[in-house]
């Protein structure tokens, strides 16, 4: 067993160190690509039977979801693809809204009901701050998103 124990560790040693020889120094041998481009999301949610789910796309794309957790606003960071090239269009969109008319019509009773909702304070661009978002979808603000029709798209200026 003792044996197992040894060889476990000179592996984690071994790779440890090929890694570190591997990465280190003024010129590394391997270099881990990273986005030069950052989204920040300024938000918070409403939740009502879960918190709301906001999807991210670039030039028409999802590049993630995220789920907004917390009323308070919050920075939601989100990097970009290098493969997706020059940034032209942002886009967000609410995934799962909560239709409270539906519940009051199954219950047969009118429920006070707030649907899920994502208020955005702002959104940026590698830390500059895009204006003049346009909503679509019924419902949805340049800072509100409450419906899972149509969403709110920020166009890039070159």
């Amino acid at each position: 067993m003792s044996t197992k124990w040894i060889a476990l560790i000179a592996a984690v040693f071994i790779a440890g160190s090929i890694g570190y020889i591997l990465l280190s120094g003024n010129n590394p041998i391997v270099q881990i690509a990273s986005s030069d481009k950052v989204i920040k999301i300024e938000a918070g949610g409403i939740q009502h039977a879960g918190w709301p789910e906001m999807s991210v796309l670039v030039n028409g794309k999802q590049v993630t979801k995220l789920t907004i957790d917390k009323q308070e606003r919050t920075m939601y960071t989100v990097n970009v693809p290098g493969s997706l090239g020059d940034v032209a269009e942002i886009s967000v969109k609410l995934l799962n809204e909560s239709d409270c008319k539906a519940l009051d019509a199954a219950f047969g009773v009118s429920l006070d009901c707030q649907d899920r909702t994502i208020m955005l304070r702002g959104l940026y661009l590698n830390d500059e701050k895009l204006e003049n978002p346009e909503a679509s979808g019924t419902g949805n603000l340049a800072s509100l998103l409450k419906k899972s029709e149509g969403g709110i798209t920020w166009k890039v200026a070159e």
